[in-house]
């Protein structure tokens, strides 16, 4: 019975089916068309895509390179001009960036700050703090300053941690 009202209520267009319509809607997600369009647009729609963009960079040479370690098919580190560092710390940069942006907003606009709830400050600062603590706990590896890189990189777990955990 819902699934009839539902298609009562919002009838497909002709023609279209569930193919084109997930096609559709990976278009407007990968694009941010509606999100554009918003009058309040403009730099949080530059923030957020680079927020965004940067997640799934991170996210996605994050995996090849913990399942290539794991299977030994990656040696750890990475040299600086590996490809696949290059676009990791490319996705760290446009996450740090993007969350900076949209952080820097929501702040310098008082009517932003009093609608934006616990959940949204909270996920927000978590991407920003993964990302500044992964960059960190690279450079710290970088100039061999083991002490300092093992506690970046345990803050960085942690904020990790609550990132995935919470949200």
């Amino acid at each position: 019975r819902y699934w009839t009202a539902l298609v009562k209520a919002h009838p497909a267009p002709a023609g279209s089916n569930f193919v084109g319509a997930v096609i559709a809607a990976l278009t407007d997600v990968m694009t941010h068309a509606k999100f554009r369009k918003c009058e309040a647009g403009g730099t949080r729609a530059l923030g957020h895509m680079l927020m965004f963009y940067g997640f799934v960079l991170i996210l996605t040479g994050g995996t090849i390179v913990g399942v290539g370690f794991m299977f030994g098919m990656l040696e750890l580190p990475l040299a600086w001009l590996n490809p696949l560092k290059i676009t990791l710390n490319l996705g760290a940069i446009g996450l740090i960036v993007g969350s900076f942006i949209l952080l820097r907003y929501r702040l310098t606009r008082p009517e932003r700050q009093m609608r934006a709830t616990y959940y949204d400050w909270f996920f927000m600062a978590s991407l920003f703090f993964t990302g500044v603590t992964g960059l960190l706990t690279e450079l710290t590896r970088a100039m061999d300053v083991k002490y300092l890189a093992f506690g970046v990189y345990f803050i960085h777990l942690v904020t990790v941690f609550c990132l995935l955990g919470y949200a």
